[in-house]
């Protein structure tokens, strides 16, 4: 969910003029198509497998260009001590 860190509003609203709804919206619809693949109906039931749909959604950003190794902090992969809330 790097789209919702509020760097990413700092620059859509704050740097590039954006009114805070407009950003809002991008940011939400943006999130969601990552995660949703459009005409997908809901799934009831049986619960979803959110682990499956979040790789699937990785290997259908990977296949359209996204190269998480060019976001900032990549170069150095997280501990898991600092996964662990403080």
């Amino acid at each position: 969910m790097a789209l919702s860190s509020p760097t990413v509003c700092e620059e859509l609203v704050v740097r590039r003029g954006w009114a805070l709804n407009a950003a809002s919206d991008s940011i939400a619809r943006a999130a969601i198509a990552a995660i949703l693949i459009p005409g997908t109906p809901a799934m009831r039931s049986p619960v979803p497998d959110w682990a499956a749909l979040e790789a699937a959604a990785g290997t259908r950003a990977k296949r359209a260009g996204a190269d998480a190794r060019r976001l900032p902090g990549a170069e150095r992969p997280m501990t898991g001590s600092e996964l662990q809330p403080s």
